[in-house]
């Protein structure tokens, strides 16, 4: 099995739950790749952990956010983009309508007819 190391330079990767478990692993690596990057997670201070590990020369913005809320997610994409760069539309697109969905557990309250 070959191993090839993969170039993602000068793109731009905005990464919610970037303070632990999978987000933090996927920023660090796409740190590595080359990757400009806007993390964000409710967590300030594991948030900060992450984006220390994630400086390698590349542009970082960390935002400690409660994404839940689409204005506040908005505004992350905005600061993110003045910061290291502009997400591809369609992908600050994508991020602001899944933003609107409900949480799991208001929507399994909402098929059970027990609240919303």
């Amino acid at each position: 099995m070959t191993t090839s190391s993969i170039s993602i330079e000068g793109w731009v990767a905005l990464i919610t739950g970037a303070g632990s478990g999978l987000g933090r692993a996927v920023s660090v690596a796409m740190s590595k790749a080359g990757a400009s990057l806007i993390l964000t997670d409710i967590n300030a201070a594991k948030l900060q952990e992450t984006a220390a590990i994630c400086q390698a020369g590349q542009p970082l913005e960390f935002i400690p956010a409660d994404i839940v809320q689409s204005d506040i997610l908005s505004s992350i994409v905005r600061r993110g983009n003045e910061a290291v760069g502009r997400l591809p539309v369609s992908a600050a697109q994508n991020l602001l309508s899944d933003a609107r969905l409900p949480r799991p557990a208001k929507a399994a309250r909402m098929r059970c007819g027990t609240g919303g």
